[in-house]
């Protein structure tokens, strides 16, 4: 394969970082990120501003929970419409998982919530810890996957465990 050499501006340069994906490469292969002056974005109308969608990567998930991927063009993101947009089909498929997880903790929870501020009872907590799943006892960390007794958690572990797993690390 033939290869040539291009010329690139940093301003090139820093827009085609901002764009992301192979652009961002490009970007790279010619500066460092210190020489781009990447800075990190403080609010999410300034994310928005600042990095355009980036298909075919990026999707949402559907009325129908469906994944559906962005149409082949690129453009600005807007920061209301566009607060369902996740990076990438794996992303959504993680989060997809973490919102039937919400429903099913819920469910085995009964109405109990678990007070992380003032009670000192015990919780137990499913959590990944070096990609293998256990059941820990807390009061004082947060932990979306809490139950109200080590049975009930262990119940909920063996009947969603591939859920679990496909919600990787959101939970």
């Amino acid at each position: 394969m033939e290869e040539r050499v291009i010329k690139l501006t940093l301003d090139k340069a820093k827009e085609f970082y901002k764009k992301g994906g192979e652009f961002k490469d490009l970007a790279l292969s010619a500066f460092s990120e210190e020489e781009l002056n990447v800075k990190l974005p403080r609010t999410w109308r300034e994310f928005c501003k600042s990095y355009n969608m980036q298909s075919p990567n990026e999707c949402f998930i559907g009325l129908r929970s469906n994944i559906i991927m962005r149409a082949a063009d690129v453009y600005e993101r807007d920061p209301v419409i566009d607060k369902n947009v996740l990076p990438s089909e794996e992303a959504a498929e993680a989060h997809l998982a973490l919102m039937q997880l919400h429903q099913l903790r819920d469910c085995y929870r009964q109405g109990w919530k678990p007070d992380w501020k003032e009670d000192y009872q015990y919780k137990y907590c499913i959590v990944l810890n070096k990609n293998i799943l256990n059941i820990n006892r807390s009061f004082d960390w947060n932990s979306f996957l809490s139950f109200q007794s080590e049975e009930i958690a262990e119940e909920f572990l063996n009947n969603f465990r591939d859920l679990i797993i496909q919600a990787g690390d959101l939970i």
